[in-house]
């Protein structure tokens, strides 16, 4: 739902190696916030979101064995019950832009995006 509190890692594309990026709203209505930007990383790279009650971590890695915490963890209430999925964007309303998903997991205390 729209304003409602999320949080997600994303590949920031917008400028090649620009990195990666955790961003968040901590409650409805709030603007999202960017919680770190990790500067020099191209595609393919894996991404990893975890939570662990309120309390979610973005990491990122290579080759998906070896993972590096992008940034600070972050707190957000939650319910128990919350949507998941997986999106892209073109960072501009007038442009397209495609993405390739590979493998992802969904377990009851995380979601991996592989």
């Amino acid at each position: 739902m729209p304003g409602m509190p999320s949080c997600f890692v994303t590949p920031n594309n917008a400028k090649p190696g620009e990195g990666a990026n955790f961003e968040y709203r901590s409650a409805t209505g709030a603007a999202t916030q960017s919680a770190s930007s990790v500067a020099g990383l191209t595609a393919p790279r894996w991404l990893k979101l975890v939570r662990s009650g309120n309390l979610f971590t973005a990491s990122y890695s290579a080759d998906g064995i070896t993972w590096t915490q992008d940034g600070s963890s972050v707190s957000i209430n939650m319910g128990a019950t919350i949507n998941i999925g997986l999106a892209v964007s073109a960072n501009n309303s007038t442009a397209l832009n495609t993405a390739q998903f590979g493998k992802g997991e969904h377990r009851a205390d995380r979601l991996e995006r592989r």
